[in-house]
């Protein structure tokens, strides 16, 4: 390998690894001309992250950017923005660019696109008396966008925000051919979390042009065959994240082989990180997400799911299952999931199981003592169990010793309405005393009773231990004694307690 060669690779590989420190990579850029070659491609690979704190409302650097990408746009661009009756200084759009900064960037987000024009707004406008409307703001951040998708070879990852991005990207892919080579590549579209819902025209374009994507977080409040569409087209998709905003209907989703829709692909599904919330999933369709790392189900199933959609959970086989959260605001069995411990709990490092409405409530039993016999790997654990499984979490922390966090639930049919609370102190001192535990965090919630000697022995106990500070939280509907907040804050201060307080929990019932 030539001298020059080895040492260009070299430096990238000096600059990629220090792509998160922006100071770092200017100085970089100042070695020489080789350096700043390399380094160029790489800072402007990601201009939209985040560089102010959230609470400065306008930043220099974010101006200096836009100022950066305008002098890249093409008179007709500049036209079409004077004519929304945005201005721009003459030396700015006169001035010649060593680089074509627009074809190095490869991460694009809306939100902060909008947010970085906001500021260029700001510092353009704030020695006149001249003001920008929102709408001016999305115009030129319409304008920007297009010029993105024509300028960029392709985008990596694309994150918008809700129908005023979404629309724009939408027209871009049918009127602009570099558009449909530029989201080709993408591997991540996301949406933000608190925001409208996506327009599904969205996702039958992508459909046809961005077949690879990896990673999928999307909210949508109509039906999700347009989606599906999309999640079918892929080839390599891991991650899959479905907010649904609307009302569940029992006809919308069409996840299963079906004439009327989109139908799940024959082949193998590369899913690892499958993640629904209020969505129409069926749990047949189980069987073939055999390759999951993550599984997390909230408040889905058209009026929650039967016990003999629950069995389901039992069946299917997830050797590689290490996060399960399942939440739901029906009645809901506790024997299916013990039977998912069991068949596929080996690598399981936490479980979440939400219901305030258990069927079964004495299976508690049967989740513990899966746990402790399948399930060596486990550290966080947020479940029922019974006030008389003293033996069952004594075995579950004898076997698990990599567990940290227990928030413990009361088995019980109802735990929103418990008459009279359920005394915890037996539990708690199986909890205190036992010899290998390991336990970081302990929160206890809904309906439990504790008293003040439990808690102290608790504490002291653990102060004799010397291992560090625990956290213990209590739910706002636990029975407790009067002092009980002193007393935390005294071992908070002592050390021996870390951010023990009341905690406030959600009671998942209809």
């Amino acid at each position: 390998m030539e001298p020059i060669k080895f040492l260009t690779e070299i430096v990238l590989k000096v600059v990629e690894f220090l792509a998160d420190d922006i100071t770092t990579l200017h100085s970089c850029i100042l070695v020489n001309r080789e350096w700043c070659k390399i380094t160029i491609p790489i800072l402007w690979s990601n201009t939209f992250r985040q560089i102010k704190p959230f609470n400065n409302v306008y930043s220099p650097e974010e101006n200096q950017i836009i100022s950066t990408y305008i002098m890249e746009l093409s008179d007709k661009s500049i036209d079409l923005l004077n004519g929304y009756g945005i201005r721009f200084p003459a030396t700015l759009t006169q001035q010649k660019m060593l680089f074509d900064y627009s074809k190095f960037l490869r991460h694009l987000d809306m939100y902060r696109l909008k947010m970085f024009v906001r500021s260029w707004l700001y510092f353009t406008t704030r020695d006149t008396i001249r003001r920008y409307t929102s709408d001016q703001i999305q115009k030129m951040s319409i304008v920007l966008l297009n010029h993105f998708l024509r300028q960029t070879p392709y985008l990596i990852s694309l994150k918008f925000t809700n129908s005023d991005t979404t629309e724009p990207i939408i027209t871009a892919l049918k009127d602009i051919p570099e558009a449909r080579s530029c989201l080709s590549k993408l591997k991540n579209l996301k949406q933000y979390y608190c925001t409208h819902p996506a327009k599904t025209a969205l996702f039958s374009q992508l459909a046809k042009y961005s077949l690879n994507i990896e990673y999928l977080d999307i909210a949508i409040d109509s039906q999700i065959s347009e989606l599906l569409t999309l999640i079918f087209a892929q080839r390599n998709l891991k991650r899959l994240s479905i907010r649904y905003k609307g009302a569940i209907l029992s006809n919308v989703e069409l996840w299963a082989n079906d004439e009327t829709g989109p139908v799940m692909p024959q082949r193998e599904i590369l899913i690892t990180h499958l993640k629904l919330e209020t969505v129409n999933f069926p749990l047949l369709a189980l069987y073939k997400f055999e390759n999951l790392i993550e599984l997390d189900l909230k408040t889905c199933g058209y009026q929650g799911y039967s016990k003999d959609d629950l069995n389901h959970f039992s069946t299917a086989s997830f050797k590689h299952l290490e996060i399960f959260s399942f939440e739901s605001k029906y009645p809901i069995y506790l024997e299916s999931f013990a039977g998912l411990i069991r068949s596929s709990g080996e690598n399981l490092k936490s479980l979440t199981l939400h219901g305030c409405q258990i069927e079964d409530p004495e299976n508690a039993q049967k989740l513990l003592v899966s746990l402790a016999n399948y399930s060596p790997n486990i550290m966080f654990y947020d479940g029922p169990i019974l006030e008389d499984n003293i033996c069952e979490l004594e075995s579950m922390l004898d076997n698990c010793n990599k567990l940290e966090t227990l928030f413990l639930h009361p088995s019980i049919s109802r735990c929103f309405a418990p008459t009279p609370s359920i005394n915890f102190d037996p539990l708690f001192n199986v909890i205190t005393h036992n010899k290998y535990h390991k336990l970081k965090w302990l929160a206890i919630i809904h309906a439990w009773q504790i008293s003040e000697d439990a808690l102290l022995d608790f504490f002291e106990t653990h102060k004799k231990k010397n291992v560090g500070p625990i956290k213990f939280n209590y739910e706002r509907t636990c029975t407790v004694f009067h002092g009980i907040s002193s007393i935390c804050t005294k071992y908070n201060y002592m050390g021996v307690g870390r951010d023990c307080k009341l905690i406030f929990f959600s009671k998942h019932h209809l």
